[in-house]
């Protein structure tokens, strides 16, 4: 029997066999996979957020010094990246400030990457902030609410000493790959009850491409309706949690108003904001609209001056001090129309470099004031001077040099200021020399909006001090003063002292001052223009302005003043050898004595004002033998021909607050006389002109152009509380002879004379009485009834009687009138 032969397979085992290796390979691998994310799995499903949250608690108070408050509990949603999400949270202020809370959150979401946690490490895939509120403030002491200060001592709570169900936690490292900050606000409040300012945090995000890779971020903001822009890149967020050593890039750019800036660098020490070194770089095309974006109350109601095309470097790095190390400093700026500062002031450049703080910076402008240039360049020492020693670091050495210079010009005008502060944090210890020169002063008047004396050749030199010691905040003087310019020379030492008490002492020598000719030059009052329907200006009511006297100055100041004047010209009048002492102490002023050489004798005179009562009191003393009649005249607006001596006597007092005061209550006598004198006769018409044309005498032939020899003119006023009665008044001359007497009222500044003119008419003498009422600037005249003759006779010497030595007596005028005095 046959036998079939079985037909043997020709297919190849081998890849039967790889197929197999294949299957069971990725078992393996699956497997491996498999069992980790289950335990991982298993460990979520036992993992309880809650468990952790006094922990958190803790930590954040030891850390912060504030407590953490969590409204909700923690969820933990399942899934292969659970997400855990914790509402309603707030970390407090301290005591004392308005908002009870520092941050509030309305959300936070987590998402967190399974494997890691089985090796004690959170990854936080993305973490998300719903609603932050970040409160900035200041308390009463100035204290900020973002400075943290570590709850060392706290008292922990049983609930955050209880272990864990499963015994001792382990410590999680955290590590974070992109956020998100949705719909936040920053707070700013200010000192007072004023409302706070507000920044919206529209959106801020964050994404990086792995844990360890580092952060991009994006971000919008608002202030009020100007939008604030970033976007950069920081390094990974783990190393905030202490992860690494890495150095912490940053590189982040803000815009906000058109202005623009970026901050690069590193940070060594990121998670306590440490040991970071950044170069900061600004641009602002217009400082107005940066400005006008900011709320006021962010400058302290400083007014930024308009400047444009503004860049700033500067280099900021941490110094383990509470201020960083500022270097590198460099602020220019372009062109800019300043005219809202100064009408006509235009800068066309400026620049400040200043290489650190511990090093003297420099500062240079120019620009033009109106058709004038102008140009600044000064040297400034170092600021760490001015910064107090607790601010920078221990090793930092005393700064040493504290020169200063400024040297400014302005057209032809120059100012130099060179020298050193010792102590500048003080201002104490100043020595400046300073120097100045204008060769024509009203050449400035352009730049100075005004019009300016022609005053020409000005020089001054001297040196700026602090006297005492006492920094230039508390006092200022000028030692060795020299100032020298046509038709003036002077100098001396000055020195004021500023404060609740401040005190003034000044020692001033004039070589000469020509006032006439200084006078001259100052520039005549422009009448302002009026629209021509406008009423005219009423006059004044009174003569004797009503100004105040400075009593509360002098209640509360204190000065010294020494006056010489080798020569003083005045009224075409040279006065030599002027000499006063005026002395402010304990609200008393007291000058004494005043004393000059007048052309034809001396004056001497004192005068007092006690402020230490209400209502303050004066006197006065004045003591002139021979004065010269036509400076005089001139106080008195009379500016015509006056040859001739007055010999003056006064001594008077009164009490009051006010000038008008003062004199409505004046107690005194006053007495005037001039013999041999010769005037031009429009003095005569100009002073009597008035009294004889309303009582019908021809006042041309007495005041006439052409000198008039004056044989005597006398008067004496005698007062009480402010009535004056006149005792007597006598002109003697050779066109007319008039005697008078009668009251003056200065407190309501009206008038009770009685006049009799004799003159000369047709060579037949012709006496007419007349009578002088209304006020001393509007005074009346009239035909004097006996009645008034008679009762300004009971007074007034000579009134009754025409011949003037019958009046007097035997002895001449001038001795009578001297004799009365």
């Amino acid at each position: 029997m046959d036998r079939q032969r079985t037909p043997v397979s020709r297919e190849n085992p081998r890849p039967a066999r790889r197929r197999r290796w294949i299957w069971y390979v990725g078992g393996a691998v699956a497997l491996a996979v498999a069992v980790p994310v289950a335990g991982a799995a298993w460990f979520v499903a036992r993992f309880n957020p809650n468990d952790y949250a006094p922990q958190i608690i803790t930590a954040v108070q030891q850390a912060t010094g504030r407590q953490l408050s969590i409204g909700g509990p923690i969820k933990l949603q399942l899934s292969l990246t659970p997400t855990l999400t914790a509402s309603t949270l707030s970390l407090s202020n301290p005591q004392g400030f308005a908002d009870p809370s520092l941050l509030t959150l309305d959300q936070v979401q987590a998402q967190i990457a399974l494997l890691p946690l089985l090796h004690h490490q959170v990854n936080i895939l993305r973490l998300v902030l719903v609603g932050p509120k970040l409160y900035l403030e200041r308390d009463a002491k100035g204290q900020a609410d973002w400075n943290f200060a570590p709850a060392a001592s706290a008292p922990a709570t049983p609930a955050e000493t209880a272990p864990a169900p499963n015994g001792k936690r382990p410590r999680y490292k955290v590590a974070l790959q992109a956020v998100e900050l949705r719909n936040g606000q920053i707070i700013l409040r200010g000192p007072g009850s004023s409302p706070p300012n507000v920044i919206q945090l529209t959106r801020l995000t964050g994404q990086a491409s792995s844990l360890q890779a580092p952060l991009h971020l994006t971000g919008a903001a608002a202030i009020g309706a100007t939008k604030l822009t970033m976007q950069g890149m920081v390094g990974p967020v783990a190393r905030l949690t202490g992860s690494g050593d890495s150095p912490w890039p940053v590189d982040l750019n803000f815009g906000f108003a058109g202005a623009s800036a970026t901050l690069q660098g590193k940070v060594t020490r990121p998670q306590n904001a440490s040991g970071y070194d950044l170069a900061l770089n600004a641009t602002i095309p217009a400082l107005a609209s940066l400005t006008a974006a900011l709320p006021p109350s962010w400058l302290g109601g400083l007014s930024l001056p308009p400047l444009q095309n503004l860049s700033l470097t500067a280099r900021i790095a941490d110094q383990g001090a509470k201020l960083p190390a500022i270097s590198n400093v460099s602020l220019k700026a372009g062109a800019a129309d300043l005219s809202s500062l100064r009408p006509g002031l235009t800068l066309a450049a400026l620049d400040l470099e200043l290489p650190g703080l511990d090093r003297s910076g420099t500062l240079s402008a120019k620009g033009t004031l109106g058709a004038m240039p102008f140009a600044l360049q000064g040297n400034f020492t170092a600021p760490s001077a001015f910064i107090p020693a607790n601010w920078l670091p221990a090793s930092t050495p005393p700064a040493g040099n504290f020169a200063e210079s400024l040297n400014a010009s302005l057209g032809n005008a120059s100012l130099s200021l060179t020298g050193g502060i010792a102590t500048p944090h003080t201002l104490a210890g100043a020595a400046l020399a300073l120097s100045l020169s204008i060769p024509d002063l009203a050449a400035l008047s352009p730049a100075a909006g005004t019009a300016l004396p022609g005053w020409k050749n000005i020089s001054v030199k001297t040196t700026l001090i602090d006297p005492g010691g006492q920094g230039l905040d508390h006092a200022i003087g000028f030692d060795s003063l020299a100032a020298n310019m046509d038709n003036a020379s002077f100098g001396g030492d000055a020195s004021l002292s500023f404060g609740a008490t401040p005190k003034l002492e000044l020692d001033l020598n004039i070589a000469q001052a020509d006032i006439d000719a200084l006078a001259a030059a100052w520039p005549a009052a422009s009448a302002p223009a009026t629209p021509a329907t406008s009423p005219a200006a009423a006059p004044p009511a009174q003569l004797v302005p009503d100004i105040a006297l400075p009593v509360s100055l002098l209640r509360r100041a204190s000065a010294d003043v020494m006056l010489h004047a080798d020569s003083l010209t005045y009224g075409k009048a040279t006065y030599s050898a002027v000499q006063a002492h005026a002395v402010l102490n304990k609200a008393v002023l007291t000058i004494s004595p005043l004393t000059a050489q007048l052309p034809g004798g001396a004056i001497t005179a004192s005068a007092s004002l006690d402020a230490s009562t209400d209502p303050a009191s004066a006197s006065v003393k004045l003591n002139a033998p021979a004065l010269a009649l036509g400076p005089f005249l001139h106080g008195f607006g009379v500016q015509n021909m006056a040859e001739g001596t007055v010999q003056v006597r006064l001594d008077a007092s009164g009490h009051g607050n006010t000038l008008p005061a003062l004199l409505g209550s004046v107690t005194g006598q006053l007495g005037i006389a001039s013999v041999n004198g010769v005037v031009d006769g429009r003095v005569i018409g100009q002073i009597f002109g008035g009294a004889l044309q309303s009582v019908g005498l021809p006042a041309n032939l007495a005041g006439a152009q052409g000198p008039v020899s004056v044989r005597c003119a006398a008067l004496r006023l005698d007062a009480q509380n402010g009535t004056g009665t006149v005792k007597a008044l006598t002109l003697d001359s050779s066109r007319l002879l008039l005697q008078g007497g009668g009251s003056v009222n200065f407190a309501d500044e009206t008038l009770g004379l009685v006049l009799k003119p004799r003159l000369a008419v047709g060579g037949t003498n012709v006496t007419v009485p007349v009578q002088v009422g209304g006020t001393f600037l509007a005074p009346r005249y009239s035909l004097a009834p006996e009645s008034a003759v008679r009762a300004a006779a009971a007074a007034a010497s000579g009134l009754a009687a025409n011949p003037v030595q019958k009046a007097l007596g035997a002895n001449t005028l001038l001795g009578q009138v001297a004799g009365l005095l």
